[in-house]
């Protein structure tokens, strides 16, 4: 019996010499200062938050923190935990929207980086409206002056005139024109917008009403006195003729414009030609948009007020080819830019007419149209003088030859088929040329 609880005690006193050494030394997973707790890892997070106690009296080697500078005595430093189902997403790597070294984006970001405006302002002539205000006629004198008129007899009642357009002024039509303009890798880009001024003018005949008592054919007094007239001259059934619609109290030809329009040039950069001199071809589209209206009104003392009215409207586009050359010298430039317009005119006419003989008479309406080629050859000479780096100013001379365009003067057809018949004057279709030219001038504004 005592040799077993002599036994027993040896055992139970080697057991507690064991515990005692394996709690003086440190665990592998324990950092030099801590402490375990019940032999686990101080900084393992699965075993509750770590217990710190006094530094470790026997020797240990020298901790360092992330940037290389070593603890002092007593400091703790706790290796960081990394989750092993951690895994860090880097999103791929896109190409921007907008890339200025991509061909289109290199183009756009040098036209709203180097631009420019301009505004002129516009002083154009035309070539202007002519030829009398009705038919050919068999007068034996001059149709711009007095001849006698007779009824369907020889009983004489009076002296008329053929009024005509050859005295309305269409000279200095006044507009407004503006450019905007950009540099590009190939040359330049230029977009514009026209406009003159729509404009009425017109010719009266304020010798009506009047009367008089001398024959200036047969230097005869006349009594009682007859009347002057106006007359508007048809031919009678195609044929040319003497007859006549005649306005004896009032007559009015009210003649008004209204022209437009817009082009869209790219320039091509063909090098320097000398040392001041640069040449570029140039490729574009234009469209332009002509439009006039006449109106003549007749009174009569039968009672009734005769209206003829003619409508002409052209739309002319079409492509552009020409070249600019411009000599360049400091702060001046001069250049040149012929081109020519391989276009066609889409063109209207209506004529209209109401009482034109009597009261009774009917109104009447006619039309035509057509599209037909109708190329534009323009010429501008200009300058520009540099003020400073933000401002231009610039003055040019341009002129426009346009071809195949209806004209509301000369696309009636005064006819007239006899009293038992409706009023005949109508349309008919006449194309002719026409010539816009004049100054222009104004300031350039850089934008960037």
């Amino acid at each position: 019996m005592a040799s077993r609880s002599t036994i027993c005690f040896l055992f139970a006193i080697s057991i507690g010499l064991s515990g005692t050494a394996w709690a003086q030394s440190i665990p592998f997973w324990q950092n030099e200062g801590g402490s375990a707790q019940q032999g686990y890892p101080s900084s393992n997070p699965y075993y509750g938050a770590p217990q710190y106690g006094a530094p470790h009296s026997g020797f240990a080697p020298m901790a360092y923190s992330p940037d290389g500078q070593p603890y002092s005595q007593g400091e703790q430093y706790v290796m960081p935990y990394a989750d092993p189902h951690y895994l860090e997403y880097t999103a791929p790597q896109h190409e921007p929207l907008w890339n200025p070294n991509r061909p289109i984006e290199a183009v756009l970001t040098r036209m709203f980086s180097e631009s420019w405006m301009r505004l002129e302002y516009i002083n154009w002539s035309q070539t202007g409206p002519r030829g009398p205000l009705g038919s050919a006629t068999q007068f034996s004198n001059d149709p711009y002056r007095f001849n006698p008129v007779f009824d369907g007899g020889s009983n004489l009642i009076g002296f008329a005139k053929l009024m005509n357009l050859d005295g309305i002024d269409t000279q200095n039509n006044q507009g407004l024109r503006g450019t905007y303009g950009t540099e590009t890798t190939f040359g330049g880009f230029e977009f514009n917008f026209w406009g003159i001024e729509k404009v009425t003018r017109s010719v009266v005949a304020d010798f009506l009403p009047d009367s008089t008592i001398f024959d200036p054919f047969n230097n005869n007094i006349l009594f009682p006195p007859v009347p002057f007239f106006v007359a508007t001259t048809t031919n009678l059934n195609g044929a040319l003729s003497n007859n006549a619609f005649l306005w004896d109290l009032a007559y009015r030809a009210d003649y008004t414009t209204d022209y437009w329009g817009s082009e869209v040039k790219f320039l091509f950069d063909e090098g320097e030609w000398g040392e001041y001199a640069h040449f570029q071809t140039l490729f574009g589209f234009q469209y332009a948009y002509a439009h006039d209206h006449l109106r003549q009104v007749g009174i009569s003392s039968a009672g009734n007020t005769g209206v003829i009215a003619s409508d002409a409207e052209n739309r002319i586009f079409g492509p552009t080819v020409g070249f600019r050359y411009e000599f360049r010298h400091e702060n001046l430039t001069f250049g040149v830019e012929p081109k020519v317009a391989i276009s066609w005119n889409d063109y209207k006419g209506v004529v209209t007419t109401s009482q034109l003989r009597s009261i009774a008479d009917p109104d009447t309406y006619s039309e035509g149209g057509s599209t037909k080629f109708a190329p534009m050859m323009q010429l501008a000479v200009y300058a520009r003088w540099r003020l400073n780096d933000h401002f231009n100013f610039y003055i040019s001379f341009d002129g426009t030859w346009l071809t195949n365009v209806a004209r509301s003067y000369s696309t009636i057809n005064y006819n007239d088929n006899g009293n038992a018949n409706p009023p005949a004057i109508g349309y008919r279709d006449s194309l002719e040329s026409m010539f816009l030219h004049g100054i222009t001038g104004g300031g350039e504004i850089v934008l960037w």
